[in-house]
């Protein structure tokens, strides 16, 4: 028995590091979706941690910036949004391919940014 579970997070959950900060560090106002994020990377190790020896690999991809996605298109729309390029979904889609190509028991516990995982792994 084998099985991959995938969870997704995003670069808020390690954002911005620590401070002190700089007045051009920009403030996310959204905390709560950063503490959840890293809640869900931490979740992702604990159970890899546990399932290991079943054969059941836990990792997490996040992606590197905001993919196309209704919510953030939305809030692209908002008065006074930043204008940011968005991502293409498909180096999510590869670093997926990929995470569930690896043997499960080995490739665990891994945090992974998708378009770092792309590079590195030449997907």
């Amino acid at each position: 028995q084998q099985g991959w579970v995938i969870n997704i997070s995003s670069r808020a959950g390690v954002f911005p590091g620590p401070g002190p900060y700089s007045d051009d560090v920009p403030k996310m106002r959204a905390f709560m979706y950063a503490a959840t994020k890293a809640a869900v990377e931490r979740l992702t190790q604990a159970l890899a941690v546990e399932y290991q020896d079943q054969g059941i690999s836990f990792n997490c991809l996040s992606p590197t910036g905001r993919i196309r996605t209704p919510g953030n298109v939305f809030g692209m729309t908002k008065p006074g949004a930043t204008p940011e390029p968005f991502e293409e979904a498909i180096a999510m889609g590869k670093s997926a391919v990929f995470i569930c190509s690896q043997d499960p028991k080995t490739f665990t516990g891994n945090i992974l940014f998708d378009d770092a995982t792309v590079e590195t792994y030449h997907l």
